[in-house]
């Protein structure tokens, strides 16, 4: 029996497995603990105006994955509405939703809320592009799943409430492989960086290490190959899946310090960590040599471990979340800030009345002149038929066939 409140998890139309994606699915069937807060369904789907892909078979899950076309058709009229939307994903979305068939079943919703789920503050749109959001609905929020952008400052510049909601990977799905199991691998990451390609280099030309990038593999292939390995290393945010999950399987996760993803500045101080990757190229040699013996190796896997378990853990994570689904947010937007906000959703809706103005114009102008056409092109071809169907035009022809004859012989 379906219930009379509605939540979406929006997802990529192509399937794919990352960090985000699987945070996305985790949110979504965390949310379902407490139905007794929000008393809604609670559903993955693809971004509206794509075909459904049904399952992503990538991870483990047992997700459903809906297109918004048979979300409309399953869920008629709900009274609440609450839209779950990555960070990068707002205009694509909101482009979708002011089609027609779309924005009538929005609009028709008492109550809809739209939540920006801030994975990657990097991402965020500008201030201009979310405000677009706010045509949508007044209520808007913003979730992080960083501590350390989730500040008052991003409350106040985009004027939504914002909630830490973490990350929770769970480590009893990951085989842990022992040291003296590992291979003398190092797998890295497929985020592009300028010194990548350098940084590789030297790790094989040690002739000690075989190296292999992460792509192509299905999420069980992914964590099977960073056991196998004795490092991952991540060119990406630094404290992302890639370091995280190979400490998970026993590895190790060889990172640059992030000031806006790491979670507190103790990780600095794991021999794993780097300051920038010109210090990693410069000094890339000894950590691997200092790291590649088995009382080294596992007292850093135990260290960063600790660690991570006071970041990310399930208890903090769930409490997290219910918080969110009592509307105890960590941070409100202070009212003084409410008018950059205002102004921009105003300046929108002008821009938009002005362009609609100006298209409306040139309409009218083209309408005008294919009716001149129209008009002309029936003038002629009444003149035509005129001649045509005249006496004069008729006792002519034999003459006008005898002097193309004449040109003919010339």
């Amino acid at each position: 029996m379906k219930r009379s409140n509605l939540i979406i998890y929006f997802v990529p139309e192509k399937k794919r497995v990352n960090g985000g994606i699987m945070s996305i699915f985790s949110q979504c069937k965390e949310s379902r603990r407490f139905s007794h807060l929000h008393n809604s369904d609670v559903v993955v789907c693809v971004y509206p105006g794509f075909e459904t892909y049904r399952r992503n078979d990538l991870f483990k899950n047992s997700e459903k994955i809906y297109s918004f076309e048979e979300i409309i058709r399953s869920w008629v009229k709900p009274k609440r509405l609450l839209l779950q939307m990555p960070e990068n994903s707002i205009n694509v979305i909101m482009s979708a939703l002011n089609t027609s068939k779309y924005a009538e079943y929005v609009e028709q919703v008492n109550h809809v809320h739209v939540n920006v789920m801030t994975q990657n503050i990097e991402l965020i749109k500008p201030v201009p592009e979310f405000a677009n959001l706010f045509l949508l609905s007044p209520y808007v929020t913003q979730t992080t799943a960083h501590k350390k952008y989730a500040t008052q400052e991003l409350s106040n510049n985009y004027h939504t409430p914002v909630h830490h909601l973490s990350v929770f990977n769970d480590k009893s799905q990951y085989d842990v492989v022992p040291f003296e199991n590992k291979e003398d691998l190092i797998v890295y990451s497929p985020d592009h960086h300028p010194l990548k390609e350098k940084i590789i280099e030297k790790i094989e030309s040690s002739e000690k290490y075989k190296t292999q990038e992460i792509r192509g593999l299905t999420y069980d292939k992914y964590k099977k190959l960073v056991g196998r390995a004795k490092f991952c290393l991540t060119f990406g945010e630094g404290f992302d899946g890639y370091f995280i999950e190979s400490y998970f399987s026993g590895s190790i996760g060889l990172s640059v310090y992030n000031d806006r993803f790491f979670p507190e500045e103790s990780f600095k101080k794991l021999p794993s960590v780097s300051d920038s990757y010109e210090s990693m190229l410069k000094s890339l040699d000894q950590t691997l040599a200092l790291l590649d013996n088995p009382k080294a190796y596992n007292e850093c896997v135990a260290d960063a471990l600790e660690k991570i378990d006071r970041a990310n853990n399930e208890v903090d994570y769930l409490k997290k979340m219910e918080r969110f689904y009592k509307k105890d947010y960590d941070y409100l937007p202070e009212p003084i800030e409410s008018a950059e906000i205002i102004s921009c959703v105003v300046r929108e809706k002008r821009e938009k009345s002005e362009l609609a103005d100006e298209l409306q114009a040139k309409i009218v102008e083209l309408s005008r002149s294919l009716q001149k056409e129209r008009e002309c092109s029936q003038k002629n071809k009444s003149m035509l038929d005129s001649i045509l169907n005249s006496r004069s035009w008729r006792v002519t022809v034999p003459l006008r066939y005898l002097n193309k004859s004449t040109h003919r012989q010339k």
